[in-house]
């Protein structure tokens, strides 16, 4: 839930794979113009290289000046909703509190492994509550990963006589 200053891979990765898929519309749709002289098609790929190269700005930007949150946990619960576009998913901080997060269907998380959720920030800091369950992250998650920062306290072991 605090703003990071340093650049995560997971925001590279992200920014490198918008660059290049765009310039491969550009580059496909240069050589399809030079055997076909379609000239639609190359009008749509360069709106395309256009938008991806300024979304990609759009990440950097946020990234580059620190606007952006991030929520760590362990996956400690996974809910299908049904008829619905997102399902819920419960993590446990380090401080022992239980958010949920509203996230696509289609995101790729496992039980028990600790997550590394990057949101951006709004006006107000939307973490302030106990519960996220209304948060639709569709607009506001820029990426996740799977990390290792997550240190959970180990029970104090006790010598029994």
């Amino acid at each position: 839930m605090n703003p990071q200053p340093s650049f995560p891979p997971v925001f590279r990765r992200k920014i490198l794979f918008t660059f290049i898929l765009g310039f491969a519309f550009l580059l496909i749709a240069g050589a399809v113009f030079l055997l076909s002289h379609d000239q639609v098609l190359l009008c749509l790929s360069i709106l395309l290289f256009g938008a991806s190269v300024y979304k990609g700005w759009q990440l950097y930007r946020t990234v580059s000046r620190g606007s952006y949150e991030t929520v760590i946990g362990i996956c400690t619960g996974i809910t299908e909703l049904p008829f619905r576009k997102h399902k819920r998913v419960t993590l446990l901080r380090e401080d022992e509190t239980e958010i949920s997060l509203l996230l696509d269907r289609h995101t790729q998380l496992r039980l028990q492994i600790p997550y590394c959720f990057y949101f951006r920030k709004a006006a107000g800091s939307c973490f302030k509550q106990d519960s996220l369950n209304l948060l639709l992250s569709t607009d506001n998650l820029l990426g996740y990963e799977e990390t290792e920062n997550f240190l959970p306290e180990e029970p104090a072991q006790r010598d029994i006589p």
